[in-house]
């Protein structure tokens, strides 16, 4: 059988020594129980794809779907088996045999690679979600990825004018200490505009000066986890021609799977401009806790909060510390840590689709965590996972806002003008 994308990672499957190590961390596995779906056994199968053994039949295609990327079992692993890289590279064979799905396909060459249709479809989406969806009571039977444990999930609100498209969002500084392009990303551009804007006030209190991209495109994590690397490729060469000529000190974001995704595309791109790009990236997060004095000017915020891990933040870009010192240097922020904060919320991308009682079980074990810490508000740095979570604190009966970082640095910055 000849392999395009499994072939390079032959030697990187066969160092697993199926230990076991990676049972104890991986949610999947502790929903299900299945030794498919802890990495051992997923990586047993891969190297069965590898030698001949096995073809891409559906329980291999379901064993690997499954996977949610919170890139535990790659933290955790003694023979530091890069499982995250290999379950990718399995979705890609799999595509390439079975083909990928027509309309996505379809969807894909018309809406994502012509970014401009992207966030009309959007919109139209949240106008059906508001005039025909969100009144339908929960007893309705509706399509298991709308519907899980006698709930249907809480959609989000679509927002109006993209944020890439509001005018005078960003401002010349005079003497900036730094300049920094903003790679919005899909999420909050279209739904969490709110975030965006309240990093850009977040960096000019800072006196960094922030340039938007217009061309910006899908940071391609929706196709990766497809197996569709061609949409992928096409969507990261576009957005590297588009942010790598830009003289700029780093490129940030505020969505950790965002960054993570920027960071990683010379793992499937081999460019040197990729690299480049790659060297530049940081998460908000980071780049204020190392690259600014953001504790100037900060006035007092009476919330009680605790602190969500995004799995692409914490295990995928090492940035754990830098949240915990934001949020902590607040005053009057009540910050308490809540039990196991790095424990994957349950999303996955599109395993919250295509399994969505999984992914409300796993994140059942989070509200839970949620609640006995006592904290009126959660606070994560993911436009995906405060999705995720809105809808699982909805749906266990726990509703408290869940914000990001930035927000309540905004809010302090405004609050210490008040105070002066």
């Amino acid at each position: 059988m000849d392999l395009k994308y499994l072939d390079k990672y032959k030697d990187e499957v066969d160092r697993c020594v199926r230990c076991g190590g990676c049972q104890a961390s991986c949610p999947t596995y502790a929903y299900s129980g299945d030794e498919s779906m802890v990495a051992r056994g997923r990586m047993a199968l891969v190297q069965a794809v590898i030698e001949g053994r096995l073809g891409f039949t559906g329980g291999f295609e379901k064993s690997i779907d499954s996977c949610l990327d919170c890139k535990a079992c790659t933290k955790s692993c003694a023979s530091d088996v890069k499982v995250d890289e290999i379950i990718y590279a399995a979705k890609a064979e799999i595509a390439a045999a079975n083909g990928c799905n027509p309309l996505e396909k379809l969807l894909s060459k018309n809406v994502f690679i012509k970014s401009q249709r992207h966030p009309l479809l959007v919109r139209l989406a949240g106008l059906v979600k508001k005039l025909f969806y969100d009144p339908l009571p929960d007893f309705l039977p509706l399509p298991s990825p709308l519907k899980s444990l006698g709930k249907k999930r809480k959609l989000p609100a679509i927002g109006s004018t993209p944020l890439r498209k509001r005018r005078k969002l960003t401002k010349k500084l005079t003497n900036p200490s730094g300049r920094v392009a903003f790679y919005v990303g899909c999420a909050t551009n279209m739904v969490h505009q709110h975030i965006g804007e309240a990093m850009i006030k977040v960096l000019e209190h800072n006196n960094i000066e922030v340039t938007l991209v217009n061309n910006e495109q899908c940071c391609g994590i929706p196709f990766l986890s497809k197996g569709d690397r061609e949409t992928a490729e096409q969507l990261a060469k576009a957005n590297i021609e588009a942010f790598a000529s830009l003289k700029v000190d780093a490129l940030l974001s505020c969505c950790a799977t965002c960054s993570a995704t920027l960071k990683d595309y010379p793992k499937w791109i081999d460019d040197e401009k990729a690299k480049a790009l790659s060297a530049k990236v940081m998460d908000i997060h980071y780049y204020l806790a190392h690259h600014s004095d953001y504790k100037k000017g900060l006035g007092k915020i009476d919330e009680s909060i605790t602190w969500h891990d995004p799995c692409h933040l914490g295990r995928g870009q090492d940035v754990m510390d830098e949240p915990r010192e934001i949020l902590r240097s607040i005053p009057g922020l009540k910050f308490t840590e809540m039990s196991k904060p790095c424990q994957c919320c349950g999303f996955g991308g599109e395993v919250s689709l295509n399994d969505y009682k999984m992914s409300m079980t796993i994140a059942g074990d989070k509200v839970l965590s949620v609640k006995d810490s006592g904290a009126e508000e959660l606070v994560t740095g993911c436009p995906a996972c405060i999705m995720h979570m809105e809808d699982a604190l909805n749906h266990f009966g726990h509703v408290i806002p869940v914000r990001h970082t930035v927000e309540y640095l905004a809010e302090a910055y405004k609050a210490g003008k008040k105070e002066k």
